[in-house]
């Protein structure tokens, strides 16, 4: 995505820098444009919102839900929908005011805000897959919740093997799926 737009930033400045050499004609129509600047626009437009459309946009949702424990998941999300709907509500307001001013020169702000994206995803945000494909949301949960929550999840293992279950999420479960019952069902009567 960070690349696209750096190419559409880089195509929008010389299509406007093309328009402004070549002038304009009483309608406001460029007399000499850069019509290669302007295609190349047009389809980085397409490639950005694809990209964007198949990782990032499901993605929020997606990892908030793997990455939250069950008692304040909806809590995380709630957070994570007022975050991008203020951001929805700034750009919707601040974007036509800096474009109209800035110009092609605006890009260059989400360029690099999307360069910044990309360095913070790829050093802070934790992977969620294993070797064998995406992790159990137990796994998951001990990634984040820290050693102790490693040790409980071997302990609760360990039990069921020696109750002669398998280990498995199946039998974990199969054991505890009264207790989600009933916290969801207290979660509904408190809504």
């Amino acid at each position: 995505m960070t690349i696209v737009y750096a190419i559409w930033t880089g195509a929008a400045a010389a299509y406007a820098k093309s328009v402004d050499a070549g002038g304009v004609d009483a309608l406001g129509n460029a007399l000499r444009p850069n019509k290669n600047a302007g295609n190349t626009v047009a389809a980085c437009i397409f490639f950005y919102y694809g990209f964007y459309n198949i990782a990032l946009s499901p993605l929020l949702v997606s990892y908030t839900v793997e990455i939250l424990p069950f008692r304040i998941r909806s809590k995380g999300l709630m957070i994570m929908n007022l975050a991008v709907n203020c951001s929805l509500v700034f750009n919707q307001y601040a974007n036509p005011i800096a474009l109209e001013h800035l110009a092609w020169k605006y890009y260059i702000v989400y360029t690099v805000w999307l360069a910044f994206e990309f360095v913070f995803l790829y050093f802070f945000i934790i992977e969620t897959k294993g070797k064998d494909g995406p992790l159990p949301l137990e796994e998951i949960s001990a990634i984040f919740d820290g050693p102790e929550v490693r040790q409980a999840l071997a302990d609760r293992t360990a039990a069921d093997l020696a109750a002669g279950g398998t280990g498995g999420v199946e039998d974990i479960d199969a054991k505890y799926s009264g207790e989600d019952q009933q916290v969801e069902k207290a979660h509904t009567l408190h809504v």
